[in-house]
């Protein structure tokens, strides 16, 4: 018999304020759960890591850290994708939130994924 397994997907989000001050942060964020969503219906022991990265430091979306999201109940659509949707806007939030001066948006001049690994 075959062992089933599943995959892990990970994300990087870029939510760097300044380009998305420009652009639409909206589409590429729903698109990016659309994926995440599909690719944990392919298969149920598929398992998901989503960061968002700025050149200040990177940051854990999902799985949270932080005390267990209950998505909200809604008619034909999978329970657990609402919770995994739910987390990671909410992650979004916050750190949009903590990028909110002025002053960090002046200092950050370009997002470059190495820069924000680099940095704690």
């Amino acid at each position: 018999m075959g062992e089933c397994v599943g995959d892990l997907l990970v994300v990087l989000l870029d939510l760097h304020p300044v380009w998305w001050a420009r652009h639409s942060i909206s589409d590429m964020v729903q698109s990016s759960l659309v994926l995440v969503n599909a690719h944990l219906l392919q298969n149920p022991l598929n398992k998901l890591s989503v960061y968002g990265y700025l050149n200040t430091g990177v940051h854990k979306l999902y799985p949270s850290d932080d005390v267990m999201v209950t998505g909200e109940s809604t008619a034909g659509k999978f329970e657990g994708f609402d919770k995994v949707n739910t987390t990671i806007l909410m992650g979004i939030k916050d750190i949009m939130m903590e990028c909110s001066s002025a002053e960090e948006h002046r200092q950050l001049d370009g997002a470059l994924l190495s820069g924000a690994f680099n940095k704690k």
